[in-house]
């Protein structure tokens, strides 16, 4: 229930599941948005990557002293049959929240905004090495690179080989051989720039097949 009046505060009501909102317009708004995102990105997996869609609807009741709205989920997996990206492996059966605002993107990024710290946590890649004059994270099966630069913004790209079997240094030059070296993307650029993961897709992995020369 959402009431406007001079006084403000929150409270909940557990028999109900419902929470009662005193206060002015902008802080109801608020309130209600951040419930929204709150049981969104809460939203228990289905077992495969999902998007949760969030909805409101007006609750007809005579005796409430303002308005009151319904916050209802669905979670589904249509619509992502046919998507291919690299984090989608990084991210497993993960829900989520779409219909939320994002930060920006001026410059075409594309793909997950993540911190290094965490992309690197989630890889089971704990050190960020230096590899024939760039940046590489990297874990058994997993190898994460720089591809591009965008303004203040990196664009990253996973490869993961089949049956989670080990990747080595070297199969960098055949998977990803115009990756972003230091002159590009220095020491300083680690804090200083926005990591985004994704580049094509569509993805192929080659490594591990007898039509590719890994030798």
């Amino acid at each position: 229930m959402l009431t406007s009046f001079t006084a403000s505060g929150i409270f909940f009501y557990p028999e109900m599941r419902s929470f009662f909102v005193l206060g002015s317009e902008e802080l109801i708004v608020s309130v209600a948005q951040q419930f929204a995102w709150l049981g969104a990105v809460c939203r228990a997996s289905t077992g495969q990557l999902a998007y949760c869609y969030t909805a409101f609807s007006e609750v007809n009741n005579p005796y409430s002293l303002g308005p009151m709205f319904n916050i209802t989920y669905e979670v589904s997996s249509t619509g992502l049959e046919n998507i291919e990206s690299c984090w989608h492996s990084l991210v497993g059966n993960s829900v989520i929240a779409t219909g939320f605002p994002i930060t920006e993107r001026d410059n075409g990024e594309v793909g997950l905004q993540i911190p290094l710290e965490i992309m690197a946590a989630l890889a089971k890649a704990p050190h960020l090495t230096h590899f024939c004059g760039g940046y590489v994270l990297k874990s058994r099966s997993i190898v994460i690179v720089p591809v591009e630069r965008k303004g203040n913004s990196i664009q990253w790209h996973l490869f993961q080989k089949q049956g989670r079997g080990r990747i080595r240094y070297h199969d960098l030059n055949i998977l990803c051989p115009n990756r972003l070296l230091f002159h590009s993307f220095g020491q300083e650029d680690l804090t200083s720039t926005s990591c985004f993961l994704g580049w094509c897709p569509q993805i192929k992995t080659n490594l591990g097949k007898f039509s590719i020369n890994v030798s």
